[in-house]
């Protein structure tokens, strides 16, 4: 009963919100991406989305073409990091086989056609392309800019010769000699084409919302840097209430952990977000309402407040919250490989009044609250209870602060020790098509540091 009370008593709705100081945080939040992993997301995108294996027809696909039927097998990309936020992805097409229906060109005012004629590509002799590319940041949002693609040509494409040619008073071998460079004409601006593709492509990955900028309320989260000197890919996102140009330097342990793909949450920013979203964060007094408003009528409040016993039946009861200061988050290790989130809370207080009259408050002197996360086996993250101990105070009317401390100790446990059978962040961090799940927390230079794998 004392808990329901209690639940009941913290359940009213915050009202009024004094914005904090403007902050802004250089490598706020850091987001590593192995190349290891960075080539399995280039991996399980590329079959998702065309696979190794194409093929298809047209039967009007450009000026002069007709029928036209294709099949081609490519083996996987394989993409290669390289400093300054550039990378490379080689990709070979093993083998291919493209048939022209038939192809027509005007000649001395007829329309002269030939059929069957194409291009292949022999197995034992595959074609090398190679897609060049940068990550890079702009208008606050990374951006991935294609800007060079090569075909091999050392190898080049073997042309098929047509069967049969219409409409031309010339023999074949030299209708087909004529239009065999007009089909090399047209590989040679393969790469072009190709190149505008992806392009174009890139150019919509982000859509309108940005591809990874973010924003909750009054802040912003946003890529600032990108880095790929230690073979990974990682990205240093700016935390801010307004957005604004200025980098800082990286810390020391990127370079160590370079091989693995995390996430980095830095401790001075987890406490700017608290400052921007709970300073002078307030209610005013209003009535209790719904099951709160039926507990204030009866006795049962009384073994929690006894200062109201002696109010008359009817006072015009209403309650107000208010925080004076945020709470201080802190990152702490226990061992190597055990990260321990703190949280201390003081300043905050429960006002009772009487209409306009304040009655009194119960205080929130200090509450210092650490849990540890570990990998639960059901899938997501649970938390240990290490620290929970609440000192409270009343101040003007009576309660109970011994039963309200021991109650808040056991709603706080019992809310950490529920996550053991009902996990949190159970669904994975999905990348594209590849799914990547929390696989350890570290400490690192006050960073919660959240390893991810498949």
């Amino acid at each position: 009963m004392t808990v329901a009370i209690t639940l009941l008593l913290l359940a009213s709705q915050l009202s009024a919100y004094e914005r904090a100081p403007s902050f802004h945080e250089s490598n706020a939040v850091l987001l590593n991406v192995s190349e290891t992993d960075l080539n399995r997301i280039v991996r399980d995108a590329f079959r998702e989305h065309l696979g190794t294996k194409i093929e298809g027809a047209s039967s009007d696909p450009s000026r002069g073409i007709r029928e036209l039927r294709y099949e081609a097998t490519f083996s996987e990309p394989v993409l290669e990091l390289a400093p300054g936020g550039t990378a490379r992805v080689d990709l070979d097409l093993l083998q291919a086989d493209l048939r022209i229906g038939r192809f027509e060109k005007k000649f001395m005012r007829k329309m002269a056609s030939c059929d069957n004629a194409g291009l292949n590509v022999d197995p034992d002799d595959p074609v090398e392309m190679a897609l060049y590319l940068s990550f890079e940041v702009t208008d606050h949002d990374l951006q991935i800019v294609p800007s060079d693609l090569t075909i091999e040509r050392s190898k080049d494409f073997n042309l098929i010769k047509p069967t049969k040619c219409r409409n031309t008073w010339l023999p074949k071998w030299l209708v087909w000699r004529i239009g065999k460079g007009e089909l090399r004409r047209k590989i040679k601006r393969l790469d072009d084409l190709l190149l505008a593709k992806a392009r174009a492509s890139a150019s919509d990955l982000g859509d309108d919302d940005g591809l990874l900028a973010l924003r909750w309320r009054n802040l912003f989260l946003y890529p600032e840097r990108v880095d790929t000197s230690h073979r990974s890919l990682l990205v240093g996102f700016a935390g801010a209430t307004e957005r604004q140009p200025s980098t800082g330097d990286l810390p020391g342990w990127v370079a160590e952990e370079s091989r693995h793909s995390y996430i980095g949450v830095s401790e001075s920013f987890l406490n700017s977000v608290a400052r921007s979203a709970m300073q002078r964060l307030q209610s005013g007094p209003r009535r209790p309402g719904g099951n709160l408003s039926k507990l204030f009528r009866g006795d049962a409040i009384h073994s929690l407040i006894p200062g109201l016993r002696d109010l008359r039946p009817d006072a015009d009861l209403r309650l107000g919250w208010t925080f004076h200061r945020a709470p201080v988050i802190e990152l702490d290790a226990l061992a190597a490989d055990r990260a321990l989130v703190r949280v201390r809370l003081s300043g905050a207080e429960l006002t009772i009044w009487d209409g306009a009259e304040r009655l009194g408050a119960l205080e929130i002197d200090s509450a210092r609250l650490g849990v540890l996360p570990y990998l639960n086996v059901l899938g997501g993250i649970s938390f240990e209870v290490v620290e929970n101990t609440w000192l409270l105070s009343a101040r003007d009317i009576d309660f109970d602060v011994e039963t309200l401390a021991a109650t808040f100790q056991e709603l706080f446990f019992g809310e950490m020790f529920e996550t053991r059978y009902q996990p949190v962040a159970e669904r994975a961090f999905d990348v594209g098509e590849t799914a990547f799940r929390p696989r350890y927390f570290r400490l690192l230079d006050r960073y919660l540091v959240i390893g991810l794998a498949e």
